[in-house]
């Protein structure tokens, strides 16, 4: 791939992150009646994300961009259904998949081969999963990764790994 390819999967990749937290913010609230998301347990991952995401994302910061983006959807899929609801959070991983299969194919398929090659040098059983399924989980390929699932696939924060 090109360095031009990997800038703009970068940003497109930054974008759908931010715009994940701008969404499940969208659904904060006390309302019993309503699906929510809980505002502290939102913030925890605002504050990850802002913490680890270039404000500029480039070529060579999409290795870091696409980690993150995997980890808010790890922790998304892994939440508590108080901290948001499972109704929110599926819709909202729907829609992530839909924008992820609207790629151009290059990008795409470099997501894919950048996931495979994240899941290669990542320790943390947990995460690699993670990295490992993302692609099949969200129908950027047909053939599921052969890992044997973990026992709970529970979000584990970087500084914990």
């Amino acid at each position: 791939m090109t360095p031009e390819t990997d800038a703009v999967l970068a940003r497109a990749l930054h974008r759908l992150t931010t715009d994940t937290l701008g969404w499940l913010g969208d659904h904060v609230g006390d309302d019993p009646d309503e699906p929510r998301v809980d505002a502290d347990a939102l913030a925890g991952m605002r504050d990850l994300v802002e913490r680890s995401l270039p404000a500029e994302p480039d070529a060579g910061s999409l290795p870091a961009v696409a980690g993150v983006f995997v980890d808010v959807q790890w922790w998304l899929g892994a939440c508590d259904d108080d901290e948001v609801d499972l109704h929110v959070a599926v819709k909202t991983q729907e829609s992530v998949a839909s924008h992820l299969l609207d790629l151009p194919d290059d990008q795409r398929g470099r997501l894919v081969e950048l996931l495979a090659e994240l899941a290669a040098a990542e320790r943390h059983e947990g995460r690699r999963y993670e990295l490992r399924v993302f692609a099949y989980e969200c129908g950027l390929v047909d053939d599921e990764a052969q890992d044997e699932e973990p026992d709970h696939r529970q979000w584990v924060r970087p500084e914990d790994r």
